[in-house]
């Protein structure tokens, strides 16, 4: 661990944040730039004309260089900021099958999203006055809109953010779970809505635990992508097509499933080693061989 001092330490964490803000608001103007520009070129529409082709197709343009613009400035600007904390800790050495993690981390997210769903509702908590303006924003974008920003721009972004630079310079000063706990704390509170952040903070805990194990940013761009997705709104939907009628209980059962299964899968695959332990356990296979083959 690095010793740093506390004011140090604070803007070690705070900066990134702050050019997290910085790149999301830069990437709406120019989105909206983009969008007052083809309003000029091709005219406005009004409210009424809202669904047309043409309206949707201006909207799109500006959506779709605004998604572009975050990623790549998210990229380009904090890309540098995780490597250099990642080699202030020891390098570590993947053995895991990356299709297997896939996997498992696909199922285990599929049943936090459940889960998250079925607490989301026996709480009530779906229908807090603060957690309105984000199911109606959810029902105001277009399915287009809500992919490229909860698929593929938020996962990519937050993660980068959250797992990628901050976690990852916390654990050069802290103890992994002190880390971990801390991270999902911040990515809570960056959603800016209570209930967002109350079960954003426990997945956070969850991808940061995945990358703790794993050191590896991918599982947890494609965790939250899961959890973002209709994927398990498609799963409800199948299911369906066999059960009269989906209940909160077969929520928490389907969840609780795909929990277990997609954990058991994790559990089984090694996790990431520290060179000096992986060059131990490789010495000691070589020895047990030489060994064998001596006898």
């Amino acid at each position: 661990m690095v010793k740093q001092s506390i004011p140090r330490k604070f803007w070690y964490v705070i900066i990134p944040i702050i050019i997290f803000y910085f790149i999301k608001n830069f990437a709406e103007i120019v989105g909206m730039f983009i969008n007052m520009l083809t309003n000029t070129l091709f005219g406005a529409f009004t409210d009424t004309d809202i669904l047309s082709s043409d309206a949707f197709i201006q909207g799109t343009i500006g959506m779709l260089i605004s998604s572009v613009a975050c990623i790549l400035l998210s990229v380009y600007i904090l890309t540098p900021m995780w490597k250099e904390a990642k080699e202030q800790l020891p390098i570590q050495i993947n053995k895991d099958k990356p299709l297997i993690l896939a996997i498992g981390t696909i199922i285990i997210y599929c049943g936090i999203k459940f889960l998250t769903s079925y607490f989301l509702h026996v709480t009530y908590l779906s229908e807090h006055p603060t957690y309105l303006p984000v199911i109606e924003a959810f029902h105001n974008r277009s399915t287009l809109e809500m992919f490229v920003r909860a698929v593929i721009v938020a996962p990519i972004v937050e993660e980068l953010l959250c797992r990628g630079v901050i976690q990852n310079r916390l654990m050069t000063f802290m103890k992994p779970r002190s880390a971990v706990l801390l991270q999902s704390i911040i990515f809570g509170i960056i959603h800016m809505n209570p209930i967002q952040a109350l079960y954003a903070g426990l997945s956070g805990i969850i991808y940061g635990m995945l990358y703790v194990r794993f050191r590896k940013l991918w599982p947890c761009i494609l965790a939250h992508a899961v959890f973002n997705s209709y994927l398990a709104d498609w799963i409800i939907k199948m299911i369906s097509y066999v059960v009269d009628e989906i209940t909160l209980t077969h929520i928490l059962i389907i969840g609780s499933i795909f929990f277990i299964i997609g954990a058991f899968i994790l559990l089984k695959q090694p996790a990431a080693q520290a060179v000096d332990e992986a060059i131990e356990e490789e010495l000691n296979d070589v020895y047990q061989l030489l060994s064998h083959a001596y006898h």
